[in-house]
């Protein structure tokens, strides 16, 4: 996959990330800005979205063990 299109897949889910976290649906928010980044690691919008995420979510003393699980 080209660097271009990793990087629109990365903007897909950013863009669907967003959504969700102004609906405060904060899990499909979370799951969304996860693969963004998947896609784009070097996204500091998406980085920065998945702190307020996890913030608002309350995911943070959930392990990633938890998280998978």
């Amino acid at each position: 996959m080209s660097p271009i299109g990793r990087r629109n897949y990365g903007n897909h889910w950013l863009r669907k990330a967003r959504a969700a976290y102004n609906a405060q649906d904060y899990d499909v928010a979370l799951r969304q800005v996860n693969l963004s980044i998947h896609f784009d690691p070097v996204n500091r919008d998406a980085i920065n979205l998945r702190n307020e995420v996890v913030a608002a979510g309350g995911y943070q003393d959930e392990s990633i063990h938890d998280y998978l699980k």
